[in-house]
């Protein structure tokens, strides 16, 4: 069984690399990238990238072996 603390760095490392992709293709060079494609291609190739980067977030993710939350009262 993996670490409570290695679990949390990598699944940050994950959601890091998701930002670090969402931010990049938000910039003016990439997006003057893409608008040269004809625009459902443009469209069609941010939605797969973004698809692809929460894919390996889905996949690789790493869950954490500690409770964070538990109730032991019932909600009325």
């Amino acid at each position: 069984m993996q670490e409570p603390s290695a679990a949390v760095v990598f699944d940050l490392c994950l959601v890091a690399l998701f930002a670090l992709q969402h931010s990049r293709m938000a910039r003016p060079r990439f997006k003057d990238t893409v608008t040269r494609m004809p625009g459902p291609f443009a469209h069609c190739t941010y939605v797969h990238m973004a698809n692809t980067a929460l894919f390996l977030v889905i996949i690789f993710w790493q869950p954490i072996p500690v409770d964070v939350w538990a109730t032991h009262e019932a909600v009325a």
